[in-house]
């Protein structure tokens, strides 16, 4: 009999080992054999986790003590990435997902505190992501910057999907998309928009 944990059987999952090169750690993420979007390691939280590394290879403290919120964390890639480059990270995401967020962050937790690194997984109910990064730039006292990474598809529905979002976020947000030569060597993709976005 296998062992039972809140939304998926120990049985059904297997690790991915990422390596963050610039601290000699290795985290180790837990995913599905199969399932939904929140199941697998996604090519664009590689993108955007090897560039946060990239940039505390040029800059140190770049994460730092840093308080960073992720939405839609999934696995957990990118927020257990910056945590463990020394950021205070609250990683968000459905309820559903949470199970195996946590368990990716308890995998994890030492390798991040080791790094001075802090992390916990809230559930985050479904809000146009427009109005939730509007609202955290109401709220804090210094205009936050947001890295958005978005894998281009090639459905129609997809693609308009994203055209409507990118032009409804252009009328809020500055929005710098960041040379890929300025991302990690062997992590980017020229089908992988990643994104660097400030309050306008």
């Amino acid at each position: 009999m296998s062992h039972r944990t809140p939304g998926f059987q120990l049985t059904d999952l297997f690790p991915r080992e990422i390596d963050i090169e610039v601290c000699l750690k290795t985290l180790r993420i837990f995913q599905k054999m199969e399932g939904d979007v929140n199941c697998v390691v996604w090519d664009a939280s590689l993108v955007l986790a090897k560039y946060l590394e990239t940039m505390c290879q040029t800059k140190p403290e770049f994460l730092s003590g840093l308080r960073v919120l992720e939405l839609g964390s999934g696995l957990g890639v990118v927020g257990l990435t910056a945590a463990t480059l020394g950021a205070q990270v609250t990683l968000t995401d459905l309820p559903e997902a949470l199970p195996l967020l946590r368990l990716n962050l308890s995998e994890n937790k030492s390798k991040i505190a080791s790094m001075g690194g802090y992390a916990i997984a809230e559930s985050l109910a479904l809000l146009p992501l427009i109005e939730t990064l509007q609202c955290l730039n109401h709220t804090l006292k210094q205009k936050p910057t947001i890295y958005l990474t978005q894998e281009l598809r090639d459905s129609e529905i997809q693609k308009k999907l994203w055209n409507d979002f990118y032009e409804k976020l252009n009328e809020y947000f500055y929005i710098e998309k960041i040379p890929e030569e300025q991302q990690h060597v062997n992590y980017r993709s020229p089908d992988i928009l990643l994104l660097k976005i400030i309050k306008k």
